[in-house]
């Protein structure tokens, strides 16, 4: 949500655009929706399925999320074989993935930045009830805590190019960026 009001991206479609800036938003959440709608599951439902019912939609190959980061992948590498802007919009829970499509585009000309959106325990619990797809708390409780490690690193990593919002319930943020 908070890239769409950053860059002007509409909502809806496996693949986003900003139509102010032309950035293409490479996120597999919106394919993994998708695919979980084509065989039948409300991702609002993710919640309050088993251990086992989730991690048959979430892991291994052929899974709806598997299905979900092949496409993203492909739709990502069209985008940088043509070398558009992007956006890549995640978690920041594995420092290390992040690290390698850094180092990815840098190497193919691309110049990169960070904006980190942080929000507290609270307000990510909460936004996770309301969201489409939502997700066991622990999980959620998991992500947030991996994501909090990381900060550090990723502001070591990307010196002045990285910037952290703070998104937490009543923390007032508003976003203007100017490109």
């Amino acid at each position: 949500r908070v890239a769409q009001e950053l860059f002007d991206i509409p909502e809806g479609g496996i693949q986003s655009i900003s139509y102010s800036t032309g950035l293409k938003v490479i996120n597999s959440d919106q394919a993994f929706e998708y695919e979980l709608q084509k065989i039948g599951i409300d991702p609002k439902n993710l919640a309050t399925m088993s251990p086992e019912e989730f991690d048959s939609v979430t892991q291994g190959e052929g899974s709806p999320r598997e299905k979900a980061k092949i496409l993203t992948k492909k739709f990502g590498a069209n985008f940088q074989s043509g070398r558009l802007g992007i956006i890549l919009d995640g978690t920041g829970k594995d420092y290390d993935k992040i690290k390698r499509q850094r180092d990815a585009l840098e190497a193919i000309g691309y110049d990169t930045a960070m904006i980190f959106v942080n929000t507290d325990l609270p307000t990510a619990l909460s936004r996770n009830k309301e969201r489409s797809r939502t997700l066991p708390d622990d999980i959620v409780k998991n992500m947030w805590t991996d994501v909090q490690k990381n900060i550090g690193s990723f502001s070591t990593f990307f010196g002045s190019s990285f910037n952290i919002i703070d998104n937490s319930e009543g923390s007032g943020a508003r976003f203007i960026i100017k490109l």
